[in-house]
């Protein structure tokens, strides 16, 4: 809890909109621990970026972990992918990249926007790189969890919309 209080008064504020908290709340008041989403601009396209922390249960007197099955559901979400622009989404999911959970994201993103929208996971909790081929599940998507303690990182190229390839 101290180490929570203190990132709230000395790391926050030093960089404001760049925590990304989707999932995590502070207890006293239930508002969101640091941003819920961020929209990246580059030169030529927008990013829509989430952060989720795995399903934790109690993780401390001072924060509330939303489940993920619920915190896809509210307003919030639903909002953030239908009525803002961007050309492709990333969700940083610190979960191993096979946790089931992961799913639920998907699943709720993929109904909401365009089904060649591309979306791209980067996992990482289990501290070994667990895949180096990408996962499909459509022809948009993509995931990876580059290798533990950063001995490897991963290097993501998104199509954009209007480029975005279809299989054969």
């Amino acid at each position: 809890s101290a180490v929570l209080h203190d990132m709230r008064e000395s790391l926050l504020p030093a960089y404001p909109g760049k925590y990304l908290t989707s999932n995590v709340l502070w207890k006293e008041t239930m508002e969101p621990y640091g941003e819920r989403y961020q929209l990246l601009q580059g030169r030529n396209s927008t990013v829509l970026l989430f952060g989720f922390l795995y399903n934790m249960r109690n993780p401390s007197e001072t924060i509330e972990v939303v489940r993920i099955q619920d915190a896809v559901k509210e307003d919030w979400f639903l909002q953030a992918l239908t009525e803002t622009e961007y050309d492709a989404i990333v969700v940083l999911a610190h979960m191993e990249s096979d946790y089931r959970h992961i799913d639920d994201i998907y699943q709720q993103i993929r109904a909401n926007v365009d089904p060649k929208m591309p979306i791209q996971f980067i996992a990482g909790h289990s501290h070994k790189r667990l895949y180096s081929k990408p996962v499909r599940k459509d022809n948009y998507y993509r995931e990876m969890e580059p290798g533990g303690f950063f001995d490897t990182i991963g290097w993501v190229t998104l199509p954009r919309v209007s480029t975005a390839w279809e299989k054969s």
